[in-house]
């Protein structure tokens, strides 16, 4: 047998060399794993980061688009701070008339969202709903103030029992603190379905409160909240990528018990997800 001259075989080199090199392999596995794993956390935080702040600028966008929503159809009657003093008190059927009127369709147009189902009208520790509808047939995109309710527009009388709910809802909205809005909202369920509520206090001179709101469907709150998608400032372009929104994040808004009111997809579930609430 054939040996080197510290008397070891060839082959034994040859073994070593070849368990070196497989440990080095080894450890570089290893490392590349280790980098691999490294990289794919610092990737989902910073997906986590993206997903934090979508979640706060959508809740931001839509504070502001609500409150535009509202300021349309309210801004009219509302005094903030100060007392309505004149001895005329706008009758709940004249909201409609605020609007932006256009003379192509002889109807008033809401130019910040949708028109709503109802304006309506209640004064503190009374217990009568006034009620204004659309009587515009559903051929004119407008309100009306005026004539016959349009037969076509699938409008009926007002339950007895729908009529205490939002009597209590109202008083309840109107209550409330409307510093921070300048209006109270809530996300309700009335006759089997969703609706969202806008209400505004009045305060008058001689110590009367009526309060004035508007009343949306489910449609025209999900129009709100999935026309809020195609806001271009929703996020960073360097994030978009020249992709839109909805390619990118899925959007769950739910109401206060946590029943979701609108979806941008179909997930129901998230691997990285966040919340935001509104006040």
């Amino acid at each position: 047998m054939l040996r080197t001259r510290s008397g070891r075989p060839p082959t034994l080199w040859l073994q070593i060399l070849l368990v070196g090199g497989l440990a080095c392999v080894v450890l570089l596995a290893v490392q590349a794993y280790r980098s691999q794993r490294s990289s794919q956390a610092m990737a989902e935080r910073a997906l986590r980061d993206y997903a934090h702040f979508a979640a706060w600028s959508y809740r931001e966008h839509l504070a502001v688009r609500l409150r535009e929503v509202a300021d349309e159809l309210l801004g009219a009657v509302n005094h903030g701070d100060g007392l309505h003093e004149s001895p005329s008190i706008p009758d709940v059927s004249e909201l409609g008339h605020y609007l932006y009127y256009d003379e192509r369709c002889t109807c008033h147009r809401a130019r910040r969202g949708p028109l709503p189902v109802r304006f309506l009208g209640f004064t503190l520790g009374s217990d009568t709903l006034g009620v204004a509808v659309n009587r515009a047939p559903s051929a004119v995109d407008g309100w009306r103030a005026d004539g016959d309710v349009g037969g076509d527009r699938g409008l009926r009388p007002m339950l007895a029992a729908e009529s205490r709910a939002l009597n209590r809802m109202i008083g309840e909205l109107g209550r409330q603190s409307q510093e921070a809005w300048g209006y109270a909202m809530r996300v309700v369920a009335l006759d089997g379905r969703t609706h969202l509520l806008g209400v505004r206090s009045m305060p008058t001179q001689w110590g009367d409160t009526v309060i004035y709101g508007f009343d949306h469907d489910a449609a025209a709150l999900g129009s709100i909240l999935s026309g809020l998608l195609a806001s271009g400032d929703l996020l960073p372009s360097t994030v978009l990528a020249g992709r839109s929104n909805a390619e990118v994040f899925d959007i769950e808004v739910s109401d206060p018990a946590g029943v979701p009111v609108f979806r941008s997809g179909t997930r129901t579930t998230w691997d990285l997800g966040a919340t935001a609430q509104l006040p």
